[in-house]
């Protein structure tokens, strides 16, 4: 049963990435359509400063399945309704300083953005205000889509993602219409967010038959839950601040316009963020599981074979993007000033990024050994890097320095991490790269055949087809097929 979560789980995350890639790219357009760039810069930058309050639950979703898959794997009921109490108030307690943060930083916007004509600045504070309501509702609410996450329900929790992001979808349009202002389209998806979260706290109190009682307490299990948080909060604002930083000193140093273009950098960031935690997001009870066993073989085997199917999904994208990527941008943006670098700043950012994603499991096994403060350390050191030469050199070459920098410190920390993850880990990081080589290099034929699909004189979506059906057909005959990828001895390795 768990096993048949997992492999439709990953089905519907990417049903999930697709529909909303697909949403991303009429959304982009529509909003640029029915709001002018500066207002949709301004919802862009304020969705960027809310984002800071969103990793303030202090590491606690990751917390949760971590010891709820721990104490389910041991079979340890008492440590599960001990730990859950501990946590539910945890939560109450942040969502009660968010509050208090939100509304001192709510009186400091004129401050802050002191450039902005008046009316900007109104919007910024009318928008900011309903984020923060967002987040103050649907923060507690968390603790149960960690749950679902831990009991491996993978079916409900992406069938209602996908469902919510639809409504949602068809809402903002249907909105937007009537009131084209950027405070609709924040309105619309607070509404969302705030629905999703009762639909999952419904699905464990109706069907996990989870009951949280906040009459329990443990010091010594409340040491090692902030422990072990502390940690993932830190590695999250880290690369809070490795991603949104440059949008944040874009915003302020340049203007809301420079910030629009950098955010379509971020928006297809993102979404190949995404492509590569649709994988590895199910693995975490998984792997916690074989950690508890002690079983690093299976473990180091894992990490290869996932891996491997990271480095098909991703080669197709990246190549295609590489391929396609100026002129779809360019079509995305309306072809409106300001968005001209999006493309090289885009580029500059995803190949190295790339290396990072493919071995996007070696993040959860980090987690899952209680490591994960290697690489928080590591980023750290790299955002100090990463923000002082962006404001050094942005003066001089704008925001295409910012992609260069980022892009430039990600190899760095890739380098470092592949030693680590060898050293300490154990794991085959040799073979790893060997096995990856060989997929990269097919796709490089499918890229090289992808350049002469470029010179078609056709429609851009008849071109993306062609290529992809190109792509699938050589990864098919030359890697799945002939490697065996999905062959049953790598299928128990996944499941």
């Amino acid at each position: 049963m768990i096993k048949n979560q997992r492999k439709k789980g990953m089905i519907l995350s990417y049903l999930n990435i697709l529909l909303g890639t697909l949403i991303n790219i009429i959304s982009v357009p529509m909003f640029l359509n029915y709001i002018n760039i500066n207002e949709y810069g301004l919802y862009q930058i304020m969705g960027s400063l809310i984002a800071y309050f969103v990793i303030l639950d202090f590491g606690l979703p990751a917390t949760v399945v971590y010891f709820y898959s721990k104490y389910s794997s041991e079979n340890n009921n008492g440590q599960k309704e001990i730990f859950l109490s501990i946590c539910s108030k945890i939560y109450i307690f942040i969502t009660f300083m968010i509050f208090l943060v939100g509304l001192i930083l709510y009186f400091k916007l004129n401050f802050i953005y002191k450039n902005y004509e008046i009316q900007e600045l109104n919007n910024l504070k009318n928008m900011y205000l309903i984020l923060l309501i967002n987040v103050i509702i649907t923060l507690p609410f968390q603790i149960f889509n960690a749950i679902i996450t831990a009991h491996e329900k993978f079916v409900f929790l992406k069938s209602l993602s996908i469902f919510i992001n639809v409504f949602q979808a068809i809402s903002i349009f249907l909105f937007i219409n009537k009131f084209p202002f950027a405070i609709t389209i924040v309105t619309v998806q607070t509404f969302f967010n705030i629905i999703t979260s009762f639909f999952r706290a419904f699905y464990c109190i109706k069907f996990l038959k989870i009951k949280i009682s906040f009459s329990h307490f443990n010091k010594e299990l409340f040491l090692k839950i902030v422990k072990y948080s502390s940690v993932i909060f830190l590695n999250v604002i880290v690369e809070q601040f490795f991603w949104r930083s440059n949008f944040i000193i874009l915003s302020i140093l340049n203007n809301s316009v420079s910030a629009a273009a950098y955010s379509i950098v971020f928006q297809i960031t993102y979404n190949y963020m995404i492509l590569s935690t649709a994988i590895t997001g199910v693995f975490l009870p998984k792997v916690i599981d074989l950690v508890t066993k002690k079983n690093e073989k299976k473990l180091s085997n894992l990490f290869i074979e996932v891996g491997k199917l990271e480095s098909l999904i991703l080669g197709l994208v990246l190549t295609g993007f590489i391929l396609f990527g100026k002129e779809f941008i360019s079509i995305w943006s309306l072809k409106e000033p300001g968005f001209e670098n999006s493309y090289i700043m885009t580029l500059l950012i995803l190949i190295p990024l790339s290396i990072d994603l493919i071995q996007g499991l070696g993040q959860t096994i980090l987690q899952a050994v209680n490591k994960f403060y290697f690489r928080v350390i590591l980023f750290l050191f790299i955002d100090f890097i990463n923000i002082f030469l962006s404001i050094l050199l942005i003066k001089k070459y704008g925001e295409i320095a910012c992609s260069a920098v980022s892009g430039t410190t990600l190899i760095i920390s890739n380098i470092v991490l592949n030693i680590y993850y060898q050293k300490n880990l154990k794991l085959d990081i040799k073979d790893f790269w060997l096995k990856i080589l060989k997929n990269l290099f097919f796709a490089l034929i499918s890229f090289t055949i992808g350049i002469f699909i470029n010179l078609i004189n056709a429609n851009l979506i008849i071109k993306i087809m062609l290529y992809f059906v190109v792509y699938t057909i050589i990864m098919y005959v030359c890697v799945i097929k002939k490697n065996s990828l999905f062959s049953n001895n790598n299928k128990k390795i996944l499941r």
